[in-house]
């Protein structure tokens, strides 16, 4: 579930070595915060001095058109391409002569990135100064595609393709804008604020196992919506927070099925009576004959349900096989995630 922003060059003369790192399927509301201290800075009076800015962040991205704002963090690295827009440190400055990289992941604040057109204008705001750029030119394009610098002033907006990928991709896509404009700026734009989610009901000492993507198999599929989500929740790393919580659950599910642990199936939805316990037993092989797809219910900028669905076939050590569809449906209470309901589908293929 890790995926690859860049591998963007930025050329310097030749080339500069530049990369954007492993996006991380992780949610943080503290992207949300960044942003607010970093405009509260600027409303009291302080302008383009960085020791007294929130660490890592450099301004907000602002897109018109598709109603969005984001905090910029200095660097791509996991942790920053999960609270914002990173800036790719070996380009220059927004708004400095040369090319400047902003990557975003594509189901968080760079979803819509494929919604914007030609000739649209996005602007970003640092200390009191606010630059405009427009857009000339965008493309699809495989990762590690060279980006020749510029001489005038350009940005690069950068994401992974196809959108709504919860997988690594191998293309990625681009966005080319010039600088139009610069102006001094005060007041207070607004900024959408969200949640970070957890998955509940999983024991510590099953918790301590390890259940991150890094440690456990699940192929990844699309995060789709149902409902109506508002744009403030759209553009805020709340939906990628419930679907990591959600994946959690299924992970603490199949260490538990695996383990025939009774009672740490109770509390993740799965009572002794369930099929998944004849489904997934010990000694078992799983594998997946599909992505696992993931979809949040939505009314407005809360989110309601989860559900997990992934096909798979199961071994026992004497050979037998099953191969099943399995869901998951979560349920969201205050910052949690719980698992509500497994369902089990047989198949024959």
């Amino acid at each position: 579930m890790k995926r690859w922003a860049g591998g963007i060059l930025v050329a310097l003369g030749l080339l500069l070595a530049g990369r954007v790192a492993w996006f991380h399927l992780h949610s943080d509301t503290v992207g949300h915060r960044l942003v607010h201290q970093y405009i509260h800075a600027e409303t009291v009076g302080l302008t383009k001095s960085y020791s007294t800015l929130p660490s890592g962040v450099i301004g907000v991205l602002s897109i018109p058109s598709l109603q969005e704002k984001a905090p910029i963090v200095a660097g791509t690295d996991m942790g920053q391409l999960a609270v914002g827009v990173g800036h790719l440190t070996d380009s220059v400055m927004p708004g400095q002569p040369g090319t400047s990289v902003l990557a975003g992941h594509n189901v968080t604040w760079f979803h819509r990135l494929n919604q914007l057109k030609v000739g649209e204008a996005f602007f970003v705001r640092e200390g009191r100064y606010r630059y405009a750029f427009r857009i000339e030119r965008k493309a699809i394009v495989p990762q590690g595609t060279p980006v020749l610098n510029s001489r005038r002033p350009t940005v690069v907006l950068e994401s992974c393709y196809p959108m709504n990928a919860l997988y690594f991709t191998p293309y990625r896509y681009l966005i080319w804008a010039r600088e139009v404009g610069v102006s001094t700026i005060y007041g207070t734009p607004q900024v959408s604020f969200g949640k970070t989610y957890a998955a509940a009901g999983i024991p510590a000492a099953l918790k301590a196992q390890g259940l991150t993507r890094s440690s456990n198999d699940l192929p990844m599929g699309q995060l789709q919506f149902k409902g109506t989500p508002s744009l403030n929740l759209m553009q805020s790393n709340a939906p990628l927070s419930a679907a990591e919580a959600t994946t959690t659950l299924y992970f603490a599910a199949v260490h538990t099925l695996l383990q025939h642990r009774l009672l740490w199936g109770q509390n993740l939805g799965i009572p002794a009576s369930s099929a998944l316990w004849r489904v997934i037993q010990p000694g078992d092989l799983v594998a997946y004959l599909g992505r696992a797809n993931e979809s949040l219910g939505v009314v407005a900028n809360q989110i309601c349900s989860t559900q997990l669905a992934v096909k798979i076939a199961v071994t026992s050590p004497r050979g037998a096989r099953r191969v099943v569809l399995l869901l998951l449906d979560g349920k969201v209470k205050g910052h949690q995630v719980w698992a509500a309901r497994w369902v089990v589908i047989p198949s024959h293929s």
